[in-house]
């Protein structure tokens, strides 16, 4: 008996010694710790907007590093050169860009607990061009009350930087005006009488088309008598 219990009481330390030299699983949280910056663009032109987006990760340990995707959290968003780039109000883990002038700036994103992400912006401004000129399809129309017209703007240079144009008529209760796209316009003649209409575009470049309504067609000139039949009668 006394033997039998020695080796109980063996095994059962055994056990416990096994036990207690397994590694005890835990699971600990340490916040963010890494951040990315994804756009599908980084080269501004001009007053081009481009849309970031910071993907934060945190880090977890069981016995060995790794990271797992995080849920969206907000970033505080910043540009080392506000003069080259600008920021829109950001919401959340996303915001926009667009540039200002040429030249280079860093991008930062960080999170809450000084964790943070840059990239490199390059920003190209070109001098705008200017328009030149802007004619009209035609610059007389004649109408009868309750017809249109449709108008044609031609701005120039097919370059020009800022091509749009506004449409005004100097007498809407005669002839109304409505634009169809940045460079076309349908004008409504409503009354007898005469209306301007006119184009603009966005640096004062105007032309103009001075459209007649009338109430009914008018009556055809009456013609001249043919002086060579009357001089030779027939025999």
């Amino acid at each position: 008996m006394k033997l039998f219990a020695k080796i109980c009481a063996l095994l059962l330390l055994s056990v416990t010694l096994i036990t207690a030299c397994e590694p005890e699983t835990k699971t600990s949280e340490f916040g963010i710790a890494k951040v990315k910056i994804v756009a599908l663009n980084k080269t501004l032109i001009n007053n081009d907007t481009i849309e970031f987006i910071a993907l934060t990760y945190k880090q977890i340990t069981i016995d060995s590093l790794s990271t797992v995707p995080d849920s969206v959290v907000a970033v505080t968003w910043s540009v080392s050169r506000d003069t080259v780039a600008a920021l829109a109000p950001a919401q959340s883990n996303r915001c926009k860009v667009w540039g200002i002038r040429t030249g280079s700036c860093l991008l930062h994103a960080a999170a809450a607990n000084g964790i943070s992400s840059s990239i490199n912006l390059s920003v190209y401004v070109t001098a705008p061009i200017p328009v030149t000129s802007v004619s009209l399809s035609q610059d007389t129309a004649t109408l009868l009350i309750g017809n249109i017209l449709d108008l044609t703007a031609t701005v120039l240079p097919d370059t020009a930087s800022n091509k749009a144009v506004t449409w005004s008529s100097s007498d809407t209760s005669v002839a109304t005006v409505s634009s169809t796209d940045s460079t076309t316009a349908v004008v409504t003649a409503e009354a007898e009488g005469t209306a301007v209409v006119t184009v603009t575009t966005q640096n004062g470049k105007t032309a103009t088309c001075t459209v007649t309504v009338l109430t009914s067609e008018p009556e055809p000139e009456p013609t001249a008598p043919d002086s060579t039949a009357s001089d030779n009668p027939a025999p």
